[in-house]
């Protein structure tokens, strides 16, 4: 076989993700020649295999040969990356850009990273880095605009934010480049909820469900939005199967334990309430004030829960 026949046969075996033979025949076409960029592809075939030793050699042979070519810097910064060490991997990914590399998947994985090191979910007063993620994010899709991350990512950001009008463009872009993965459906389903728009809120969510990997929060929304239009049973299903992937999650067991309080099942919700206030002890002083548990709170079951829980 030549060297082309050798690289083809590589690559097949790292699309399927047999890393042995994949090496293998890399390294039986580098004693014909040698091609720095499959260097780079032979790199991450040995990161896989998790020799990482050889990987950041190779990547660094790249680097040597050539100190301006951009590339071996970005998969120096895919090789930290897979270490999980964002800040070294954001490092030499800036220092890819630095040298020309204008790749939307640079722009997009420098976002990904000052979006992961921002805690978007708490906010964290981390609005720097929240605005270099959507800065990155939104370079990525000047040059690829139907990019599915960085459209999904970006408009998770502006839902958090509440700008709901760009979230849902950008999640719609998405959804429109590839409809089958895990996640878009939700984040649809939560913009529409935020937009009181529930008939389509429930067909993203319901779609998600289908999904060969859903995102599992997706049940807990699913059981609100049935609770809140009194479809208890419905509501009861989605809980449960919530809790199949999230057992230890206390505002799941708290909210089902309010969906049977709310059925006049005093003894389910009593289950159900222990269990929250077991992962949460502080839940117990939530339940006097809950609207949805007036008739509950006169039960024998919540003396005895208040005589066991609260202090």
């Amino acid at each position: 076989m030549n060297y082309d026949d050798l690289i083809q046969k590589a690559r097949e075996y790292g699309s399927n993700q047999n890393w042995d033979k994949a090496i293998e025949f890399y390294e039986k076409a580098f004693n014909i020649s040698i091609d720095t960029y499959d260097v780079l592809d032979l790199a991450i075939c040995y990161l896989e295999n998790n020799d990482s030793y050889k990987a950041l050699s190779n990547i660094e042979f790249v680097i040597n040969v050539d100190p301006e070519d951009n590339k071996g810097y970005f998969y120096k910064g895919i090789y930290f990356e897979h270490l999980e060490e964002k800040e070294e991997a954001l490092k030499w990914y800036k220092i890819s850009e630095e040298k020309g590399n204008i790749d939307p998947e640079l722009y997009f994985k420098i976002g990904l990273i000052y979006d992961e090191l921002s805690d978007i979910d708490t906010y964290n007063d981390d609005f720097d880095n929240i605005a270099k993620a959507k800065n990155y994010y939104l370079k990525a899709l000047e040059i690829d605009d139907y990019h599915f991350y960085a459209n999904l990512n970006l408009g998770s950001i502006y839902e958090k934010e509440n700008e709901l009008e760009k979230a849902l463009k950008l999640s719609l872009k998405a959804y429109e480049s590839n409809s089958v993965e895990s996640y878009v459906c939700y984040n649809l389903g939560v913009i529409y909820s935020k937009l009181n728009n529930y008939d389509l809120a429930l067909k993203y969510y319901l779609e998600e469900t289908k999904r060969e990997n859903p995102y599992p929060y997706v049940y807990y929304n699913l059981g609100i939005i049935y609770k809140d239009k009194k479809e208890y049973e419905l509501s009861k299903l989605y809980y449960l199967e919530g809790l199949k992937y999230l057992k230890h999650d206390s505002s799941i067991w708290y909210n089902l334990g309010c969906v049977h309080a709310l059925n006049n099942d005093f003894k389910n919700a009593f289950e159900c309430f222990v269990g929250a206030i077991t992962i949460n002890s502080k839940i117990i002083n939530y339940l006097e004030d809950d609207n949805e548990l007036k008739e509950f709170i006169k039960s024998d079951e919540y003396n005895t829960l208040c005589n066991k829980y609260k202090k």
